[in-house]
């Protein structure tokens, strides 16, 4: 009897940290499959044309500000990892809310690095593509531990009014939305104790493009470019084995390092160094705090 396929899903695969853990993926085992989630079927496919994959690859139309994801294929059973990788800051540095088909408006950036991944799992529930053997890995950054205005704290935090973009942020609501997907997804652990899921930052990483993002101001990027300098940088496949470490069990999330569903895991000195859990760590404690996690879970499941 042949081994069963493991199935794996990457959004935003097309490029940088993403295309990077397919790759890896697929090295780690010939029983390996990889669907790439992405907007665009033309990326995709020159993405695959990099990859030697022998087959096992397949491109899987996913747009993350659309809350819209193709058909799931038949023949996959179930997932055994699932990484949301696909983000960004946007292309519309006025940072304008969007209004979706419900007649709801949105933040773009919590649409494309929460609220779209949210749907998508919603989905694959549903569909009983999610099972006690699957794992989540949702993309974090350090950038949530700097606060987005002098008087912020996440406990006064109204999580509704910023997913829907009410509430003018200084400089990019990049890094509070991603704080507020770590609270999302621990709290999403003790929803569902049967599916292991973790945020997981890949750190500041050189050569993704993310600062050419539209979203991202001219100050802004000087801002995080002097960060970087001063804080340090990964290299995209330091990056991209965070998230397969965490996706394969292995390394810092091995059975024997006791790591928690819900868990939330970054660099807790700079972008590069001292890699943990975050609540470890003096910047990172809010995000033990699971009153701040179901308000978190509330506001997001209000918008699905």
């Amino acid at each position: 009897m042949s081994e069963r396929r493991r199935i794996f899903f990457v959004t935003g695969a097309n490029g940088g940290v993403g295309l990077e853990a397919t790759r890896q993926l697929l090295q780690d085992d010939s029983n390996c499959h990889v669907y790439m989630l992405c907007r665009s079927k033309e990326r995709a496919e020159k993405a695959l044309e990099t990859l030697d994959h022998q087959g096992r690859a397949f491109f899987l139309a996913f747009d993350a500000t659309q809350d819209f994801c193709q058909d799931i294929p038949d023949t996959i059973d179930s997932i055994d990892g699932l990484l949301l990788n696909a983000g960004g800051f946007g292309d519309d540095p006025k940072l304008t809310p969007t209004t979706r088909q419900d007649g709801n408006t949105v933040c773009p950036v919590a649409q494309l690095n929460l609220l779209g991944h949210a749907a998508l799992v919603k989905k694959l529930l549903a569909l009983g593509k999610l099972t006690s053997t699957s794992r989540i890995v949702a993309s974090g950054t350090e950038g949530c531990f700097a606060p987005p205005s002098p008087n912020f704290q996440w406990e006064t935090c109204d999580f509704s009014k910023h997913l829907a973009g009410e509430i003018a942020v200084q400089g990019s609501p990049y890094g509070w939305v991603k704080g507020i997907l770590a609270f999302y997804w621990a709290a999403f652990a003790r929803h569902h104790p049967d599916i292991f899921v973790l945020t997981v930052s890949p750190g500041a990483v050189k050569g993704t493009g993310l600062l050419n993002h539209g979203g991202v101001t001219s100050v802004l990027r000087m801002f995080a470019h002097a960060l970087i300098f001063f804080k340090g940088s990964n290299t995209i496949q330091v990056g991209a084995k965070h998230y397969v470490d965490a996706l394969l069990a292995r390394g810092d999330f091995s059975a024997d390092k006791g790591v928690a569903s819900g868990s939330f895991f970054a660099h807790r000195k700079g972008y590069n160094q001292d890699f943990g859990d975050v609540t470890q760590h003096k910047a990172g404690k809010a995000f033990a705090d699971q009153a701040i996690q179901d308000r978190a879970w509330e506001a997001v499941e209000a918008m699905l």
